[in-house]
């Protein structure tokens, strides 16, 4: 029932979005950052916005894993999500802790989509093509893992 309120939502937005913006494709400017490249080695050379998007993501990845394994609020967020009647019998504020948790999930996908506007073009209805994919890695690595 989720899954198809969240698609709804969606149509939603994207006709919100088509009436407010228009269906102009927009980019955001990276600047000199678009076209810069590294050099790897004699002859090979990188473009510095896909090393960087790849450095942030990998970045972002140790982040996350360092805060959710080796923190105290890491361990609350885990406890919470695996039983909720058990953190609230050990005292836990779950509304609280899944804000949080919906807070970093924001963030992450604040930061995914600043790299991803970069990189490529959008507009209002390139939503549904990318929650597709979302939902096919979704699938791919499992409901429940974090």
């Amino acid at each position: 029932m989720a899954l198809l309120i969240t698609f709804g939502v969606s149509i939603i937005i994207q006709n919100g979005l088509l009436q407010g913006f228009g269906a102009d494709t927009r980019t955001l400017p990276g600047g000199a950052l678009e076209t810069a490249t590294i050099r790897v080695a004699p002859g090979l050379y990188v473009g510095a916005l896909p090393l960087l998007t790849l450095l942030a993501a990998v970045a972002l990845v140790l982040l996350l894993d360092f805060f959710l394994y080796r923190s105290r609020l890491g361990a609350r967020i885990r406890a919470a999500s695996d039983d909720i009647a058990a953190a609230n019998l050990i005292g836990l504020s779950t509304p609280r802790i899944f804000a949080l948790a919906m807070t970093v999930a924001g963030g992450t996908a604040a930061i995914a989509a600043c790299f991803m506007g970069l990189q490529m073009n959008f507009d209002p209805t390139s939503g549904p093509s990318r929650l597709l994919i979302a939902f096919e890695a979704v699938v791919l690595g499992g409901l429940g893992s974090l």
